[in-house]
């Protein structure tokens, strides 16, 4: 717990400018949901805006692309020991996760903010997690692009999908991105690329450790 000389509260991680813009938008988020909901009883809602897919004819020509890296990248660790290879492909997958989760919020764009401010926290540590949430949401949206280089975007990162990955009250969201992630046709041509390589990451990943009992087992034919 953080406590200002003033007696004023922040959680922790936080700057109280943040703690304090936290409060300001959920006050407005509450405000305007008030307002939607009681014109909602006079109007219809609005059609959801269509969502970007991608054709089948596209999603071949990226999963070629992808298939080519990946050949690439399993010549270039094709001689290292395993915990090497193991080490170097995690480095991948994390930055392309990174790069993922980056991609699918600035496609959800001011909507992804939603989460954060509705129902679902149900005790006040679940309040101070939302309140980090929605600093490092708004700090993701101070980039245009996405750079891996850049420690205080890397950060914001992190700490924002641990937040959907661990904390219950962010279950639900972590749901649809995750259902997100599974579907190579929902997003841009860009993240559909990400989504690939991510799973082409994962059955590497788990080729590279299946390798020993392959190699035992083809000693083991041989001597026979």
């Amino acid at each position: 717990m953080s406590v200002f000389s003033n007696g004023g509260y922040v959680p922790p991680g936080m700057e109280y400018e943040e703690w304090v813009d936290y409060l300001d938008a959920r006050y407005d988020f509450e405000w305007f949901q008030d307002i939607e909901e009681d014109l909602e009883e006079d109007f219809e809602p609005d059609e959801e805006e269509p969502k970007i897919t991608i054709s089948d004819e596209v999603l071949n020509s990226i999963r070629s692309t992808a298939d080519y890296v990946m050949k690439d990248i399993e010549r270039s660790i094709k001689n290292k020991p395993m915990d090497q290879k193991l080490s170097y492909i995690s480095e991948l997958q994390v930055e392309n996760q990174n790069r993922l989760l980056f991609e699918y919020i600035k496609q959800k764009g001011s909507s992804e903010f939603d989460f954060i401010f509705k129902d679902g926290q149900n005790s006040f540590k679940d309040t101070e997690r939302s309140a980090l949430a929605f600093t490092k949401l708004n700090k993701i949206f101070e980039f245009d692009s996405y750079n891996s280089n850049d420690k205080n975007l890397v950060d914001a990162l992190s700490v924002y999908s641990s937040i959907l990955k661990n904390d219950q009250w962010a279950e639900k969201h972590y749901q649809e991105y995750a259902g997100w992630l599974n579907n190579n046709s929902a997003g841009n041509a860009q993240s559909a690329y990400a989504k690939i390589l991510n799973k082409r990451f994962s059955n590497l990943t788990d080729s590279i450790v299946q390798e020993p009992a392959k190699q035992k087992k083809v000693d083991y034919s041989v001597s026979y």
